[in-house]
């Protein structure tokens, strides 16, 4: 270290205290700064008077305005163009005067962020600072002196003083200045940002232009300070310690780097008005510190917290090679003094030699950072010292290894020794207990407390910072002695109260309670040790070479995990009781379910937990618990469903045609329940299986767990018996009632059905609003099959008896409402036939005369297509257009002949052709016909008959054109029927215009259902039309005379 000349120091000292900046309106202040500086350094009140008057007649030291420019804000300027950008620069002084520039800094930009410094003394405080913004493309023949300028401004070459003044007069004249602030020194708060209005007479649009600025005063360096404030600083550190150690008179290992606040105000002063970096400042300290431990020790913790930011700055490149060799220096004598320490190092401060060794760490994190090239400089070039020297340098691992092996022994066996002795103690306070395998089972848990305790104390105090440097883990020592006496007893222990178990696991066991405590107690103790092995054995000692038998302490429970279990599912169904009583029927908020049903998952989803944490050791095992869990949940899910429907009441009378509002919301919120739980349960099976399978295990891949479906399949089960309950038990009673009602008036009042039509809406609304969608459809589906039962009752007894076709036909109208009430709805299997049943008689029935016809159609055009006999061919084709339709019949074949006097003659034919609507109130044409063509089989008609149609009424697909092929006699009065031909109207759409060929066929008879249900009704219209109809039977078609009744007769919206 280079020799200090501590009078140069002091003077120094004194010299930047008396004429402080910041300090000099604080008289007080400079005089206890300086009367404690003569503490420090020791110097008598005459010796320090003396330097103080020698300080006080140099001059004065020169002072520095450092002016920061930031940024100008809305400025305008007039002459700036894409080829010639603005070249700004600032100007700045202490004079009104225009033709003193100071120093001058140039930028393109409106922010410069650069710093002017100028020179002042006191008298300038009561001046103003000048600042100026400049544009020197003022004028273009000035051009040359601006670059001038601007040249010597910025790269400010060797000039004589003349000629500067001559290049910044033409300067000047070649360029403008844009903006000028004015700002009184005293205004000015140093080292805060603030902004100033720029002034131009010339143009008022500044007036809304400022300048931003910053303002710091220093002192010029010169002559009269010490050449090297790193040395300055360290010196009055030093002697501010020492004074302060004195002083105080603190004893060893105590200083922790904090002064009395007259000392740090001192050292903050000076770091403050020298700008001394953090750097060099906290490697003056450590170079202090470590040169005063050997006489003095301080505080570890003191050198843990420098060293952190040593490191940074030192791994930074912070540092030249001359501070580094001064940080080496230091740090040699501090690892001295510690491995002297460390040889006589005891446990009774645990706190210090962590501390101590923390350092030490960081220490060697940066050696090694040397050893690895990172830096050029190299710290080991000197010559070691000494032998301690030589090892602090190259190895401090063996010099703390020799010195704490034995200690740590010692440390070790006292603390095995107060376990026991703690342990023996609390085992006679438990004797009192009754069940001596439940106290011998809390004794052995107390124990691996206590060792826990103790060995924690190791990991957390001890064992880290003693590996990282010696060869001894104290851990492992500790647990290598612990272990084989430990298992031994704990073993013996298990298997000794494993007897217990050997009776069957009931609540109704009079030894139940004994078990399930004794049963708790063995799972605390598992998680114990699972616990212990965990935070020691896997986290602390997974890189020890020596195999512990306390790891293997889950093969010590593998017996016991499936009677933990079996205790957890008779808990858990108690529990589940519990919480039903305790349900207060209200949904948890944004939910559908309420608590019973969320505490039961809870209780479920603990299967889970407690599994993963006891699972067994063996994946077969494992396995087999799972599956056991599964049947436990199920059990527990099959008594939360019993006990929640049993909170139903049933059997509570409902009014005469509804059913109470609070028995539909308790029903409807046993069904949310049961299905949230339904939901949730199958992701806990899904989890349980997930924790022992491998990845790419087929269960896992194609999500068919054991037990799952069945337990679905059961949740399910208990789901839609509580809803087909309620349906059998309430909705179908009140239907039942309600239909008994209707049947007696139908067809004698047409709202006969609006009652059960009512009824259904309300209490599907309901139901539809509390319930999902899954289980509304439940519902829907069982009302549906409900209803289908109690209609096919009605309907066989009708048949049975004489018909009423108001009735039948308003009983139509209440089904097809029921049909589209319940669209989409499943008809179970065994009532598909009701369903068919009742469709058929409905089309026979349920209709009005005319409708009769068109459905009569309908089924003869399916038939057509496998009748054999013909009796000819007719060649047609239709085309629909906006107007309505146009029918082509073109001609007939092979028609057959007439039977007369004279044997057979040709015929003499015409095509009728009639229209069947399904639905005859609304819609009506007229019949049309064709021509006769007289004397041939093979007549060519070749007619268009338009018929006129809206456009709904060609919508209307289902729609029957009949084409009759008569033969008249010469007066019309006997009509021969020779066949007919039958089409919808969506089929001729499909033939798109094309010729359509239908064979001619007899197809009616009388003994057909439809006609004989016509022929069965006693109105009025019914007889006409069967009458009428008659004529194109089989046997009454020969010669017969044409009935004046047709069918288009009666096809209109009155009839």
């Amino acid at each position: 270290m280079t020799t200090i000349n501590f009078d140069c120091v002091y003077s120094s000292l004194l010299y930047q205290l008396i004429n402080s900046l910041s300090l000099e309106n604080d008289k007080n202040k400079i005089r206890e700064f300086t009367d404690y500086l003569k503490d420090i350094f020791d110097y008598s009140t005459v010796t320090h008077n003396k330097i103080l008057g020698q300080v006080r007649e140099l001059p004065k030291p020169k002072r520095i305005c450092d002016l920061t420019v930031i940024e100008a804000i809305d400025v305008h300027l007039d002459e700036t163009t894409a080829d010639k950008p603005p070249r700004l620069f600032v100007t700045a002084d202490f004079d009104e005067a225009d033709d003193e520039i100071q120093y001058t800094q140039i930028s393109n930009k409106m922010v410069w962020n650069e710093t002017l410094s100028l020179i002042f003394d006191e008298a300038t405080m009561n001046d103003c600072l000048v600042v100026r913004i400049w544009n020197n493309y003022a004028r273009n023949e000035d051009r040359f002196y601006g670059q001038k300028l601007l040249d010597r401004i910025l790269y400010k070459p060797t000039s004589s003083e003349s000629s500067v003044d001559e290049i910044v007069k033409a300067g000047k004249r070649s360029s403008y200045i844009i903006g000028k602030a004015v700002i009184p020194m005293k205004a000015i708060t140093p080292s805060i940002p603030f902004t100033w209005q720029l002034i131009d007479k010339k143009d008022p649009r500044l007036r809304k232009s400022v300048i931003k600025l910053k303002v710091d005063y220093t002192l010029h360096q010169n002559e009269h300070f010490y050449p090297d404030a790193s040395v300055e600083y360290s010196v009055i550190y030093e002697k501010l310690l020492r004074y302060e150690l004195k002083e105080s008179k603190v004893s060893g290992f105590w200083w922790d780097g904090k002064f009395t606040k007259l000392g740090q105000s001192l050292l903050d002063h000076y770091c403050q008005n020298k700008k001394l970096s953090r750097s060099t400042t906290r490697l003056a300290q450590w170079q202090v510190i470590c040169q005063i431990q050997s006489s003095h020790p301080l505080a570890f913790s003191l050198f843990d917290h420098i060293i952190d930011d040593l490191s940074t700055f030192i791994r930074n490149g912070a540092y030249k090679e001359k501070q580094l060799s001064v940080f080496w220096d230091a740090t040699v004598k501090f690892l001295e003094h510690s491995v002297v320490y460390l040889k006589n190092f005891n446990f009774d401060n645990e706190k210090r030699t962590i501390n101590l060794l923390k350092t030490i760490q960081k220490i060697s994190s940066i050696v090694s950072m040397y050893q690895t090239g990172l830096l050029a400089v190299n710290m080991f070039e000197k010559e070691p010292i000494s032998e301690l020297d030589k090892k602090a340098r190259n190895s401090i691992e063996p010099l703390i290894t020799e010195a704490l092996t034995e200690n740590a022994k010692i440390w070790f066996e006292s603390n095995e020794n107060g376990i026991e002795r703690k342990n023996h103690d609390e085992e006679d306070g438990l004797r009192i207990q009754s069940n001596p395998n439940l106290i011998d089972i809390k004794n052995v848990s107390k124990l691996l407390q206590n060792v826990q305790e103790r060995l924690e104390i190791i990991i957390e105090t001890y064992n880290k910072p003693f590996k990282q440097y010696t060869n001894i883990n104290l851990l492992e020592l500790y647990m290598t002695q612990l272990d084989l006496s430990f298992t031994e007893e704990v073993q013996d222990k298990i298997k000794s109260v494993s007897h217990t178990f050997d009776m069957e696991i009931d609540s109704a066991n009079p030894n139940y309670d004994e078990q399930k405590a004794l049963s708790d107690e063995l799972k605390l103790f598992y998680m114990s040790l699972k616990g212990f092995n965990e935070t020691v054995i896997k986290k602390y000692l997974a890189s020890s070479k020596k195999s512990f038998k306390v790891s293997k302490f889950n093969e010590w429970f593998d017996d016991l995990i499936s009677i933990w279990f079996k205790v957890m599912g008779i808990e858990a169904r108690k529990g589940i009781e519990k919480a039903v009583n305790l349900d207060e029927k209200i949904c948890l908020e944004g939910m559908r379910h309420t608590s019973s049903a969320g505490d039961t998952y809870d209780l479920l989803y603990v299967f889970l937990l407690e599994f993963k944490k006891v699972v067994a050791t063996e994946k077969g095992k494992a396995f087999m618990v799972a599956t056991e869990i599964v049947s436990e949940i199920t059990d527990s899910c099959s008594t939360y469903n019993e006990y929640l429907s049993n909170k139903l009441d049933w059997n509570s009378k409902s009014t005469e045609k509804i059913i109470e509002k609070d028995f539909i919301d308790q029903f409807a919120l046993v069904v949310n329940n049961l299905e949230y739980l339904s939901s949730k349960v199958g992701e806990i099976i899904e989890e349980l299986y997930i924790h022992i399978l491998d990845s790419d295990d087929t269960m896992i891949t194609n999500k068919k767990y054991p037990g799952l479906d069945d337990l679905q399949s059961n949740m399910n089960k208990n789901l839609t018996n509580n809803i087909q309950k309620l349906v059998t038990s309430k909705i179908s009673v009140h239907i039942q009632k309600l239909l008994k009602d209707a049947f007696a008036w139908i067809g004698k009042d047409i709202k006969t059905f609006e009652p059960v039509l009512n009824y259904l809406d309300e209490i599907m609304s309901q139901l539809g609003s509390l319930l999902s969608t899954e289980s509304f459809d439940k519902l829907f589906n069982f009302v549906w099959n409900e209803i289908l039962v109690q209609l096919r009752v009605w309907m066989e007894k009708q048949i049975t008896s004489q018909q009423d076709v108001a009735a039948m036909i308003s009983f139509k109208q209440f089904f097809e409402c029921i049909k589209e009430t319940f669209k989409g709805a499943v008809t179970n299997e065994e009532l598909q036939e009701d369903l068919k049943f009742l469709n058929n008689e409905l089309r026979k029935r349920g209709c009005s005369p005319l409708e009769i016809i068109h459905n009569y159609y309908i089924e003869l055009i399916s038939e057509e297509e496998n009748a054999q006999e013909t009796f000819g061919k007719l060649t047609f084709s239709g085309t629909f257009s906006q107007d309505g339709l146009d029918l082509h019949i073109l001609n007939g074949r092979n028609l057959i002949p007439k039977t007369g006097i004279d044997g057979d003659t040709e015929p003499d034919t015409y095509v009728e052709v009639e229209f069947y609507f399904k639905d005859p109130s609304k819609y009506n044409l007229k019949s049309m016909k064709t021509k006769t063509i007289n004397k041939n089989q093979f007549p060519l008609y070749d007619e268009i008959l338009k018929i006129p149609l809206s456009p709904a009424e060609q919508d209307l697909d289902d729609t029957i054109i009949v084409f009759t092929l008569w033969d008249p006699d010469l007066l019309g009065m006997v009509q021969n029927y020779l066949g007919e031909s039958s089409i919808t109207f969506k089929e001729l759409k499909d033939s798109n215009g094309k010729q359509i060929i239908h064979n001619l066929k007899k197809p009616h008879d009388k003994n057909n259902e439809f006609l004989v249900n016509l022929k069965s009704r006693t109105d009025k219209q019914a007889k006409e039309l069967y009458k009428a109809f008659k004529f194109r039977c089989k046997e009454t078609t020969n010669n017969k005379k044409k009935s004046s009744i047709t069918f288009q007769s009666l096809w209109s919206p009155k009839n």
